[in-house]
Protein backbone atom coordinates (compact mmCIF):
# COMPACT_ATOMS: atom_id res chain seq x y z
CA UNK A 1 0.00 0.00 0.00
CA UNK A 2 1.25 3.24 -0.60
CA UNK A 3 0.53 6.21 1.42
CA UNK A 4 -1.28 9.11 -0.01
CA UNK A 5 0.18 11.42 -1.49
CA UNK A 6 0.35 14.54 0.77
CA UNK A 7 -0.73 17.79 -1.29
CA UNK A 8 1.72 21.25 -1.17
CA UNK A 9 0.61 24.26 0.29
CA UNK A 10 1.26 27.15 -1.35
CA UNK A 11 2.48 30.57 0.42
CA UNK A 12 0.51 33.46 -0.28
CA UNK A 13 1.19 37.17 0.60
CA UNK A 14 -1.09 40.21 0.15
CA UNK A 15 -0.49 42.58 -2.58
CA UNK A 16 -2.02 45.00 -0.89
CA UNK A 17 -2.41 46.16 2.83
CA UNK A 18 -0.65 45.58 5.78
CA UNK A 19 0.79 42.38 6.89
CA UNK A 20 1.29 41.92 10.70
CA UNK A 21 2.02 38.87 13.03
CA UNK A 22 0.14 39.42 16.50
CA UNK A 23 2.54 37.81 19.26
CA UNK A 24 0.64 37.43 22.65
CA UNK A 25 3.62 36.36 25.44
CA UNK A 26 1.88 33.52 27.65
CA UNK A 27 2.68 32.26 31.17
CA UNK A 28 5.05 28.90 30.76
CA UNK A 29 4.39 27.32 34.32
CA UNK A 30 6.95 24.55 35.17
CA UNK A 31 7.78 22.34 38.29
CA UNK A 32 7.93 23.81 41.23
CA UNK A 33 11.71 23.95 42.94
CA UNK A 34 12.10 22.60 46.36
CA UNK A 35 15.08 24.62 47.80
CA UNK A 36 16.14 23.65 51.18
CA UNK A 37 15.76 25.92 54.21
CA UNK A 38 19.74 25.69 55.31
CA UNK A 39 22.40 24.43 53.28
CA UNK A 40 24.30 21.90 53.71
CA UNK A 41 27.65 23.46 54.58
CA UNK A 42 25.30 25.65 57.56
CA UNK A 43 23.34 22.15 58.54
CA UNK A 44 27.32 21.07 58.99
CA UNK A 45 28.53 24.11 60.31
CA UNK A 46 25.78 23.84 63.15
CA UNK A 47 26.32 20.39 63.91
CA UNK A 48 29.68 20.57 64.53
CA UNK A 49 29.15 23.62 66.75
CA UNK A 50 26.61 21.68 68.81
CA UNK A 51 28.95 18.95 69.40
CA UNK A 52 31.65 21.70 70.23
CA UNK A 53 28.85 22.64 72.55
CA UNK A 54 28.40 19.05 74.29
CA UNK A 55 32.12 18.54 74.95
CA UNK A 56 32.69 21.83 76.86
CA UNK A 57 29.33 21.23 78.85
CA UNK A 58 30.61 17.55 79.57
CA UNK A 59 34.25 19.23 80.26
CA UNK A 60 32.76 21.97 82.51
CA UNK A 61 30.70 19.51 84.57
CA UNK A 62 33.66 17.32 85.37
CA UNK A 63 35.54 20.65 86.38
CA UNK A 64 32.52 21.42 88.40
CA UNK A 65 32.96 18.30 90.25
CA UNK A 66 36.31 18.21 91.10
CA UNK A 67 36.52 21.85 92.53
CA UNK A 68 33.47 20.73 95.05
CA UNK A 69 35.47 17.69 96.32
CA UNK A 70 38.90 19.81 96.36
CA UNK A 71 36.91 22.60 98.05
CA UNK A 72 35.21 20.33 100.46
CA UNK A 73 38.86 18.61 101.63
CA UNK A 74 37.82 15.23 100.03
CA UNK A 75 41.23 12.33 100.05
CA UNK A 76 43.36 12.18 97.20
CA UNK A 77 40.91 9.81 95.67
CA UNK A 78 38.66 11.82 93.99
CA UNK A 79 41.88 13.53 92.27
CA UNK A 80 43.26 10.37 91.07
CA UNK A 81 39.31 9.56 89.58
CA UNK A 82 39.76 12.89 88.08
CA UNK A 83 42.80 12.42 86.49
CA UNK A 84 41.72 9.27 84.78
CA UNK A 85 38.28 10.69 83.57
CA UNK A 86 40.12 13.73 81.83
CA UNK A 87 43.66 12.02 80.69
Amino acid sequence: MDPEPVPEIREVLPRFGKLYVEEIPEVVMCKPKIMPLKSFSLQKTEKIQHETQEIVRTQEKIMKTYYEAVCQGVSSTVTQEFNSEVF
